[in-house]
């Protein structure tokens, strides 16, 4: 009775043997009764370290220090330890906030068919050393092991089955004064445990000295006095404090030459372009003092540099006092720019969805807010850009000055350049030859592919596409233009097909379609461009796949009508 009703509680341990019928379904230990039927909570499903097993307590016995332990572990029949592992087991008491633990091993382990018994002695005395006025509640359990896994369950006991009669000396490392006493019980979710406990009369009159002592007029005095300064404490180290004394005082402090203040994705890593730039001064050994900003942990930084964690003081003091700020996503926006500092804006990628005040979220601010947004983006002296898409992007919907943009690239792609130049050089890559009659400037047949990205459509910026989600989950639509940004090619799937993304252009000037799969593919030209544009397939069965020709009949059809281009 007492299984069934610690079942009943708790739905998601297995109290009792289980058998699995031939149709699959799963009882208690007694055969096909509909009430023992407990198909339902998938023990079946579940592998032997994810179950959670009933261990009851059948004897506690204490003579001294020494303390007599005994159980049953129960085991369903479909799963378990593996035979032919080194089965193991050991006794586990943690404190109740789950600090410290102390363990022993069990010495008898009986496994047999339903489940496993187990039988341990150990000295409590020895075992459990507690400082005394603050762990003072222990939680047993057991663990078991088979050299693969392990299965970790809670002691089950009755509420008669410990009493005042098995107690046990203690000896905490403050003292006996602490207490001296282990008195074993049961708790409320009938798992058993250890209380330290004060018997004798030193151990009682220490105790009822530190109750006083913290619960007398002047004790709450000093605690309600602590916790105005802990409140005091927390708005020094609030934001809007921090910005208030950021923009009256700190602003007032004088440049110090030479200092940097890099920044990477808002501190969360050591990468991008400012790690680009900051390992090119450091090749070139300009005197700079390079100071790097690190979120939460810093593993993965620099150890020769100084670190500031994003938002304290020193990161607010190294802002105000340097003579560059240099990051790829942007620095907060509520802390102003000093004068005389120069602020470099990296960023991190192109512009293929709404960004800055193209966006919905910020189209739907008050006038203030887009303003703070407006001062914050007034803060940038150069803005590194690639191409014309990112003027189109980028700057329009920032709303950046002309002046403001510098035509250099992304400083992370150097080390790329470098590197094929390299490999040109040493005969590993072909040498780029460019083509007399080409109106494309670029001189490779190169390509930019990209998937649609979010939850449903993304238009682009200026560039006038449009992203539709794909319509079936085994497949994805893919979009390949020239490099120039003149030549498109869209991948379009015939409604006949059983599988693929269906995928629809809004105009075409070449229509082909090929003879060997239900693929069709539309271009569509914004001006004269005579490069041969890259063919990149992505199919549900296979990765990517560039090649450098169209498919069949893509190069001798040019019927269809043209768009004009903008």
């Amino acid at each position: 009775m007492l299984t069934a009703a610690y079942a009943l509680r708790r739905r998601g341990v297995v109290a009792a043997p289980l058998s699995v019928q031939d149709d699959g379904r799963v009882y208690w230990q007694g055969g096909p009764d509909p009430v023992l039927d407990v198909t339902e909570l998938g023990h079946q499903y579940r592998p032997f370290d994810e179950l959670t097993l009933m261990n009851r307590v059948t004897r506690y016995e204490a003579h001294g220090s020494r303390v007599l332990l005994a159980g049953r572990l129960v085991l369903p029949s479909h799963t378990g330890p593996a035979p032919d592992g080194r089965l193991t087991a050991r006794l586990e008491f943690r404190v109740r906030d789950g600090s410290r633990a102390f363990h022993a091993p069990v010495d008898s382990l009986r496994p047999d068919a339903t489940g496993i018994s187990w039988s341990t002695g150990l000295d409590v005395t020895r075992l459990l050393r507690p400082f005394g006025p603050r762990d003072t509640v222990w939680d047993a359990r057991m663990v078991v092991e088979d050299g693969r896994t392990r299965s970790v369950s809670d002691l089950f006991a009755a509420h008669d089955l410990v009493g005042p009669g098995e107690r046990s000396p203690a000896r905490p490392r403050l003292g006996r004064t602490t207490g001296d006493t282990w008195q074993p019980y049961v708790t409320l979710r009938d798992h058993l445990a250890l209380r330290l406990e004060a018997r004798h009369r030193p151990a009682r009159t220490a105790r009822g000295l530190v109750h006083y002592a913290t619960h007398f007029r002047p004790a709450r005095r000093v605690r309600l006095a602590l916790r105005a300064l802990g409140r005091r404490r927390d708005r020094l180290h609030a934001r809007g404090f921090k910005v208030a004394v950021y923009r009256s005082w700190l602003l007032r402090l004088p440049k110090r030459r030479g200092s940097v203040v890099f920044e990477s994705h808002m501190g969360t890593c050591y990468g991008d372009s400012p790690r680009a730039v900051h390992e090119e001064v450091r090749a070139r050994g300009l005197r700079l003092r390079p100071v790097w900003v690190h979120a939460d942990s810093t593993e993965g930084f620099p150890t020769d540099v100084r670190l500031v964690r994003r938002w304290s003081w020193r990161y607010l003091w190294a802002l105000a006092r340097a003579e560059y700020w240099v990051d790829n996503q942007g620095f907060p926006q509520n802390l102003d720019k000093p004068s005389g500092t120069t602020y470099l804006q990296t960023w991190h990628g192109s512009a293929y969805k709404r960004m800055g005040f193209d966006e919905t979220r910020v189209r739907l601010q008050n006038t203030p807010q887009r303003e703070r947004l407006q001062q914050a983006v007034h803060r940038f002296d150069h803005f590194l850009v690639r191409s014309e898409h990112d003027e189109r992007t980028l700057a329009r919907a920032y709303r950046l000055p002309e002046r403001t943009l510098l035509r250099t690239g992304y400083p992370r792609n150097d080390v790329l350049l470098a590197a094929r130049a390299r490999d040109e050089a040493e005969g590993r890559l072909p040498v780029r030859r460019s083509r007399p009659n080409s109106a494309c400037p670029t001189t490779a047949r190169s390509c930019c592919t990209r998937r649609p990205s979010g939850a449903g459509r993304a238009r682009a910026n200026g560039n006038g596409c449009c992203w539709t989600r794909r319509a079936s989950r085994n497949a994805s639509a893919t979009r390949t233009h020239c490099w120039c940004g003149r030549t498109t090619w869209r991948r379009r799937v015939c409604p006949r097909a059983r599988r693929g993304p269906s995928w629809t252009s809004r105009a075409t000037t070449t229509s082909v379609r090929s003879s060997r799969s239900p693929t069709s593919w539309s271009r569509t030209t914004r001006r004269s461009c005579s490069t041969m544009p890259s063919w990149t397939v992505r199919s549900s069965s296979s990765p990517l796949i560039s090649t450098p020709t169209p498919p069949s009949g893509a190069a001798t059809s040019t019927s269809g009508r043209r768009r004009r281009g903008r």
